[in-house]
This record gives structure tokens, C-alpha cells and sequence, in this order.
């Protein structure tokens, strides 16, 4: 490696130190970690709005796992909080049914309708009370058979797992080798929802899957619904089966990164800067995730696990690129700019206060932590390929 390639291999680190930074205030943010009383009181305010006899107490965390894999399915296309806001009251009751004994066919007859608006096929995903109704409509749900997706994955469950995702996840992940079990998990959940048929193919880019199974594996979502889950299959399995669901941390790095648009953005930004120097000769450009899975494996592994780094920490790129489209250079810490205005780790009694840049360039409200931050030490600054140029 010459030494153009060495200085390239050592700024494309610090971007990655500047990510799992991120990454780390991203799943301690304050707005995260009130999400659970915000999504009971959603889901009380659509039940009672339909007249149903049921409230988010009623939710077992198995019950909200399932709901969230099943939300999951309409998460692309749309902005996220319209399908989280609309679609997820009806998967938490969906599930809530399922568990008390409704059979996927039931469930499919109550809670999925087709229409033809414009002659075209679509379906409407509803729930139904005495006094109204709540339906949600994905734009691409007749086209890409988004009701296949859900009935598939009720029937796979309820043929073999008790109706349980997670036993299903247990199962599946139990017999596996250790440093391979996330990703076989992977193609395991893609194949119950997205295609029964191929559970024998490595389905290893697909994005929903993965941020459906970063949750699981990492944050609040784990914490509060995994972890809880799992004191009913004490016993039923090994512990360490359950430890390694308990503490995942030194499983995180087979995660892949989700490919979201604006990851992708932010790829296309630092491609030619970061990404193609270092790759090796026989690869051609490729997909975001693939390629930084490509640079972890071969080139970067020992640099990055030094460093606790791993390809779905890139997934914060998610709250960094519109940034970018909105040309706010002056306040990022990948600029040209010093953005000292905007850090408060040299003042004292910090500790309770927010970090200003994180909450004003990504809105992750987290309490400023002087210790290790790259941009009180200006480690990232300039690190920026294109930056805007007033």
C-alpha cells in the first residue's frame, strides 16, 4: 500500500470513528428512548378511535416484536412516519389477535381488503371497531403483493413456530456458528415474509431485513422488547442461546448496512475520495453495503475492530445526507469550518446539558459527553470530499 493509499485508509477511519460516535448518541437519543410512550399512546388513540376493546397493556413484547417485523414490510416508498404512525397500530392488533388464537386466515379475511382504484389493484389494511375504522394504503402494496408478504409470514409461523417470531428467531439462530449466525438469520426471516421457497439463498442485501434486525440486535427496541421476551423461554432454551440475544455487542459487526437512499447518497459522495482507492482492483463499483462489507473484510478488519467498528454503524449516513442537499456545511463537523460555535465540551457542568451540534445537524438530543468527541478534538474536520462553497 503506498502512501497516498495509507493516508486514504486512515481519513476513511476517522469517518468511521465519526460514524460510531454518531451511531452511539443515535440509539441513546433521548427522542428514542420516549419512543415506547409515544407508540402506546398511538396505539390507544387509533384502537379507541375504532371502538376496539383492547389497549396497548394488553401488548405482550413477543406481540410488539411480531408488529414491528410486520410494519417493517410497508417501510420503503412512503416517509417512514406515515407507515410507522398508520400501519403499526394495525400490525400491534393483528398480533395481539394472532397470539389469542386467530388463524392467519382470519386474520387475512378481517384485516386485508383489495381495491382497484384506477383499475389498478392495490389492498387496504384496516382495522374495524364498533365505532369506525383505521386503514392504511402502501402505494406499492398491489404491485409488489405486499398482503403475500404479511400472509406469508403468519403462515410460516403459525405452521411451525407457534405462531412466535421470536421463536422463530431462537430456532434459527440457535444451532448456528457463532460467527454466522446473524447473517443466517437474515436469510432466514427474508425468506418466511419475502419468499418461502428460497430459504436455501443468501438474500443478503435487502434492507428492510436488516434494519428490522438491527433493531432486535441493538437499542432501545432490543433492550425493552427482545430482552423481555426472552424470560419466557427460560428453560425452553440453552442459556447460551439467550446470551447471545442478551448481549450482542460482539456480534454487531455481521450486520449489514440497510442500503437506504440516503446512505446510498452519502456512498456516491466519498466514493471516489474513500471508497474506490482502497477496493481492491478485482471489484467494480458496487452497492453501498456490499462495499463497505467488502473494505471490513479485506482491508480494514484489524483497523476496525481496534477501533469498534463495524459496516451498519454507516447507516447514520440515514440523518447525515440531507444535510448535505440542504447545503449545511457551515455546521458540519465534516467541513471545512470549525464549528467550535456549536461545542459546549470545554465549558463545565455539561452534563446534563445537550450536545448542540448532534441536536441541531441530526436532531439526536444526547447529553454532551467531552470524552472521545471528534469534534471537540477536530478530528473529522475537512474530512468532507465536497464540501458546499458559499
Amino acid at each position: 500500500m503506498n502512501i497516498m493509499d495509507i493516508a486514504t485508509k486512515e481519513n476513511l477511519l476517522k469517518l468511521w470513528e465519526f460514524f460510531a460516535w454518531m451511531d452511539n448518541a443515535r440509539w441513546n437519543d433521548v427522542t428514542q428512548l420516549k419512543e415506547d410512550q409515544r407508540m402506546c399512546n398511538n396505539f390507544n388513540e387509533m384502537w379507541n378511535k375504532c371502538g376496539l376493546d383492547v389497549n396497548a397493556a394488553d401488548l405482550k413484547p413477543t406481540d410488539i416484536v411480531l408488529a414491528h417485523w410486520l410494519t417493517y414490510i410497508f417501510d420503503y416508498g412512503m416517509p417512514a412516519e406515515t407507515v410507522w404512525d398508520n400501519a403499526f397500530p394495525i400490525m400491534g392488533y393483528i398480533a395481539i389477535r394472532y397470539r389469542k388464537g386467530a388463524n392467519w386466515e382470519e386474520i387475512i379475511k378481517d384485516h386485508v381488503k383489495q381495491i382497484s382504484p384506477g383499475g389498478k389493484r392495490n389492498y387496504e389494511f384496516y382495522i374495524k371497531g364498533p365505532r369506525g375504522v383505521h386503514v392504511f394504503k402502501h402505494r406499492f402494496g398491489g404491485h409488489h403483493k405486499l398482503d403475500e408478504a404479511v400472509r406469508n409470514t403468519l403462515e410460516g409461523l403459525e405452521e411451525k413456530y407457534q405462531r412466535d417470531l421470536v421463536i422463530f428467531m431462537l430456532e434459527n439462530s440457535k444451532n448456528s456458528k457463532t460467527d454466522k449466525w446473524v447473517k443466517n438469520l437474515a436469510v432466514e426471516l427474508y425468506a418466511l415474509t419475502y419468499n418461502r421457497n428460497t430459504a436455501d439463498k443468501e438474500e443478503l442485501w435487502h434492507k428492510r431485513t436488516w434494519a428490522a434486525l438491527r433493531d432486535y440486535l441493538k437499542g432501545n427496541f432490543h433492550k425493552n422488547y427482545i430482552c423481555n421476551a426472552l424470560t419466557e423461554y427460560e428453560g425452553k432454551y440453552t442459556d447460551e442461546v439467550l446470551e447471545k440475544w442478551r448481549k450482542p455487542q460482539p456480534y454487531l459487526d455481521q450486520l449489514e448496512l440497510p442500503g437506504d437512499m440516503w446512505n446510498i447518497k452519502f456512498y456516491d459522495k466519498i466514493y471516489s475520495s474513500y471508497i474506490g482507492p482502497l477496493m481492491p482492483k478485482s471489484h467494480k463499483k458496487m452497492i453501498a453495503p456490499k462495499a463497505i462489507r467488502v473494505l471490513y473484510n479485506d482491508i480494514l478488519n484489524k483497523d476496525a475492530n481496534e477501533r469498534e467498528l463495524y459496516p451498519e454503524q454507516f447507516d447514520v449516513t440515514f440523518d447525515i445526507a440531507p444535510n448535505c442537499g440542504s447545503k449545511l456545511c457551515h455546521i458540519c463537523p465534516l467541513g471545512l469550518n470549525s464549528v467550535n460555535e456549536l461545542c459546549i465540551g470545554n465549558l463545565p457542568n455539561t452534563q446534563n446539558k445537550y450536545c448542540p451540534l448532534l441536536a441541531s445537524f441530526c436532531h439526536y438530543f444526547v447529553p454532551c459527553k467531552a470524552e472521545r468527541c471528534p469534534v471537540l478534538n477536530r478530528r473529522t474536520q475537512s474530512l468532507c470530499p465536497q464540501p458546499f462553497m458559499a
